[in-house]
């Protein structure tokens, strides 16, 4: 999911299926998402990955993606 506003694109959701993995298609993918966007006047782009997924992390550095900051969650039981 890529969302378009004021020059960047937020990039959401994004997930390949288990056996699929390794074989380019979320580079296929995040290449076009990235394109349309760029095509439609997007200057940079953003995402957020957990930093333990380390296949992601390659996946996104090798698009050119680079950390810019850390964040975490915080929860509670009810």
């Amino acid at each position: 999911l890529g969302v378009f506003d004021a020059g960047w694109v937020g990039i959401y959701c994004v997930a390949t299926v288990a056996q699929m993995r390794r074989r380019g298609a979320a580079t296929a993918v995040m290449t076009a998402l990235l394109r349309s966007a760029a095509e439609q006047g997007a200057e940079s782009a953003y995402l957020g990955v957990l930093e333990a997924n380390e296949a992601a992390r390659n996946l996104y550095e090798g698009l050119g993606f680079r950390t810019r900051y850390r964040y975490h969650y915080r929860w509670r039981p009810l």
